[in-house]
């Protein structure tokens, strides 16, 4: 299970986010790949918040609202 992230809603730099959030996911499926693991849950919940009034929440049939 992979649920450690950088929550920050803003940061001055956004690689920084992108490196931790995006590149260590994309290493963590790579080693469970590589090691043969089965399941790997991938948990999020800053992506299911809907930042404009008018954007609807997200179900499992809505993407988030970053999607739209």
């Amino acid at each position: 299970m992979h649920v450690a992230a950088d929550y920050r809603l803003w940061v001055r730099d956004p690689d920084t986010m992108v490196r931790t959030n995006v590149e260590g996911t994309r290493a963590l499926l790579r080693i469970a790949r590589e090691e043969n693991v089965p399941r790997f849950v991938y948990t999020s919940s800053v992506a299911t918040m809907g930042f404009k009034p008018t954007a609807p929440s997200s179900t499992k049939t809505l993407p988030s609202p970053s999607a739209i």
